[in-house]
C-alpha cells in the first residue's frame, strides 16, 4: 500500500513551544516506524523530559538550527545534516540552543513502545 504525503497538506499539531507534523504513523497503517517533522522554537524549554524507551529506537535528523542532544548523560552539539541515534533504553533529550527554529525529522521504530 503506497502513501504519498505532502507536508503542506498534513495536519499541524501545535504545542506551547513546538509544532509537529506526523508524516508516517499508525493511523496510516505503519507498524514498524513513525516519522515526524518537529519544529522547536528558540529560547523555550525542551519539548520532552529526559527519557528513554523500552523497545523503540530513535533517530533525530537535524534539518535546520542548532540543538543540544543529551544521550545517556553525554551532551552533543548538533547542527544541520547531522543524525543522532538513540538505542532502546538510552535516555535522551533534544534542546534548541540556537537563535532560530530547530527543525528535526524524528524517527521511532517500532511505532509503539508498549
Amino acid at each position: 500500500m503506497v502513501k504519498i504525503i505532502k507536508v503542506a497538506e498534513t495536519p499541524l499539531v501545535t504545542q506551547e513551544n513546538s509544532e509537529r507534523i506526523s508524516l508516517v504513523n499508525e493511523e496510516m497503517g505503519a507498524k514498524n516506524f513513525s516519522l515526524s517533522l518537529l519544529t522547536v522554537k528558540p529560547n523555550t524549554p525542551p519539548v520532552t523530559a529526559y527519557h528513554s524507551h523500552k523497545k523503540q529506537e530513535n533517530g533525530f535528523f537535524i534539518i535546520r538550527g542548532k540543538a543540544k542532544m543529551i544521550v545517556e548523560g553525554e551532551e552533543y552539539i548538533v547542527e544541520p545534516m547531522t543524525m543522532v541515534f538513540a538505542s532502546p533504553g538510552e535516555k535522551h533529550q533534544v534542546i534548541n540552543i540556537g537563535k532560530s527554529n530547530l527543525e528535526i525529522m524524528a524517527i521511532h521504530a517500532p511505532v509503539r513502545d508498549d
